[in-house]
């Protein structure tokens, strides 16, 4: 249940965030006409803050939300696992690096949203390839290892694969919202 509080505020401050800080993200203007008669009619334009984009939003609260469930349910059962795979040292030994990789990708990740929010794009692409490496060895390790390590049972080994490939897919969406800040600065 806390788990599932940590993803949902995680969420809600991207989403907040990437709201509150419309100076930032630009000014949206529009004109409207004061009078229907041509003579004495007149155009006024309207202005108000532009939110961040929804890419660039969703992005962010997805991401966050990523890091909040690495950190609290899968760095922890790799850690388990890790604890009990004991005849394959190979294994062990990547699997404990790429453990160490997520509980530091996780924090990365859950402070991307603050960082793709503010355009920090050059933190954003460092954690977007941290981010893809972590995710291919985590398929690659339990994809390869699952036939050596769980002998009985090889499908087990390739159910990592599913949030991996999950985790590709947010990386890829964080890629294409960095892309977006950036277009948006240039506008």
């Amino acid at each position: 249940m806390t788990s599932l509080a940590a993803v949902g505020a995680a969420v809600a401050a991207a989403l907040t965030l990437g709201q509150r800080d419309g100076r930032r993200w630009g000014i949206r203007r529009r004109a409207q006409s004061v009078d229907a008669n041509p003579y004495r009619g007149d155009v006024v334009h309207e202005e108000s803050e532009q939110g961040a984009p929804w890419l660039i939003r969703g992005a962010a609260s997805a991401n966050a939300a990523w890091g909040v469930v690495t950190m609290l349910i899968f760095a922890p059962a790799g850690c388990l696992l890790f604890l009990m795979a004991g005849d394959a040292p190979l294994f062990v030994i990547l699997l404990a690096v790429v453990v160490l990789s997520g509980f530091i990708l996780s924090v990365r990740l859950m402070g991307s949203a603050g960082l793709l929010l503010h355009k920090r794009v050059d933190v954003i692409r460092k954690t977007v390839r941290w981010s893809l490496g972590h995710h291919l060895a985590v398929a690659l390790l339990f994809g390869i290892g699952s036939w050596g390590v769980i002998p009985h049972e090889p499908a087990l080994g390739l159910l990592p694969s599913i949030p991996a490939a999950f985790g590709l897919f947010l990386a890829v969406l964080l890629r294409a919202a960095a892309k977006r800040a950036v277009d948006v600065e240039r506008a």
